[in-house]
């Protein structure tokens, strides 16, 4: 069995994650927690879809949730499914979320094609257990940050204050000194640098045998948010 067939066994079983997990990863510079019971929930998504900004907020304005998050591994849903935890996925466009997490990659020789089938097997996933995952929508967050994050203090039933705009300036300005840390591919906001390779990444992915599948199961997911109590539109805030 080659590493990739490998890595998505890993992925798929909780018991092979867990082995994974205490074995390798977190003796390997990961600050990641698994699901566990009686956490306040449990947060993810495809890499590169908003994930680390949306985590690194809820614990800017919430530190006291106790929550997982960065698993990027069906295993992660399916252990926060076994322990009854809320589960919170951010999507996000197939093109966009596949060819920035190629970006960030780069130096790792990974290829597109892989990406892409990753991108599919997770999704495809979502599709089948979306009836028990609270779904948001990356572009529509980051245009009403403070609805969708206020709605989803409402979803999680916690007692919260009401997130305000200043709250959001607060984070970012402390976000951006952390992004100008990083290397010019690796942050979470866009630049010169990476909208480049970005799209060049883009014009082979639509080649892809399957993109329009990816693009089927965003598509119909996206449907979710729009009906859900998480929709950026709710005025119930």
């Amino acid at each position: 069995m080659n590493k990739e067939k490998i890595k998505i066994q890993v992925e798929k079983y909780p018991v092979l994650y867990l082995s994974y997990y205490h074995l390798w990863r977190k003796h390997h510079g990961s600050k990641v927690i698994l699901p566990k019971p009686g956490q306040d929930l449990y947060f993810d998504g495809f890499p590169r879809s908003g994930s680390t900004y949306i985590t690194g907020l809820i614990n800017f304005c919430f530190p006291e949730l106790i929550f997982s998050n960065h698993l990027h591994a069906i295993a992660g849903i399916k252990l926060a499914f076994r322990y009854r935890l809320p589960v919170f996925i951010i999507i996000r466009e197939p093109l966009e979320a596949i060819s920035s997490y190629y970006v960030m990659k780069n130096n790792e020789r990974t290829s597109l094609n892989s990406l892409t089938e990753y991108f599919i097997r997770y999704y495809n996933y979502l599709m089948t257990h979306r009836d028990k995952i609270h779904f948001i929508f990356f572009p529509e967050w980051l245009e009403n940050k403070v609805v969708t994050m206020n709605n989803f203090i409402q979803v999680l039933g916690v007692d919260k204050p009401i997130i305000s705009e200043k709250s959001l300036l607060e984070y970012d300005t402390l976000m951006r000194e952390l992004e100008n840390k990083k290397d010019s591919t690796a942050g979470s906001f866009p630049n010169h640098k990476k909208n480049e390779l970005k799209n060049q990444a883009k014009a082979d992915i639509v080649l892809h045998k399957d993109f329009q599948h990816a693009k089927y199961l965003f598509d119909t997911l996206k449907e979710e948010v729009y009906s859900s109590a998480l929709n950026y539109k709710s005025q119930n805030v």
